[in-house]
């Protein structure tokens, strides 16, 4: 019986995997996705971000800062005043605004920075919403081999 159990629910989180990259590429297509940490801090902050996606191993440590950036990004996690993960910081700032995040398996977004948000229509700049057409790489939807982390 664990058995059947433990292939319910290796099927249920490839499903659940499935539909959040499916929504993911729907906001792709409707040209309302912010890649990257600070492009997704922005929308969250501002309040444009309604939906979020980043996999499961992605972080950046980093500053919290004034301006319109909201965010610096540092290669030494030991500098002064700098949050180990952003990313974990990032996530905690949407839970709060009641911003739905989906945790995605590694390797499920091939970006640098595999973060998304999905923005109102009234959202960024069009090059900040779609970087395919700035010659970025194009989100793949790769099937889940590892358990889902859903987040909210």
């Amino acid at each position: 019986m664990p058995d059947l159990v433990q292939e319910a629910l290796a099927q249920w989180q490839h499903d659940e995997q499935d539909d959040a990259v499916a929504e993911l590429h729907q906001a792709g297509a409707l040209d309302r996705l912010a890649w990257g940490i600070t492009a997704t801090w922005r929308a969250v902050t501002d309040g444009r971000a309604e939906h979020l996606w980043v996999e499961h191993d992605f972080a950046r440590p980093g500053r919290i800062v004034a301006g319109v950036e909201g965010v610096e990004i540092t290669s030494d996690p030991a500098e002064p005043g700098v949050i180990d993960d952003l990313v974990d910081a990032l996530i905690s700032r949407a839970h709060d605004r009641g911003i739905p995040v989906d945790v995605l398996d590694a390797g499920t977004l091939t970006r640098e920075e595999p973060i998304a948000a999905k923005v109102t229509a009234a959202g960024p700049a069009r090059s900040e919403l779609n970087p395919r057409r700035e010659g970025a790489d194009e989100v793949t939807a790769a099937r889940a081999t590892s358990s889902l982390l859903r987040a909210g």
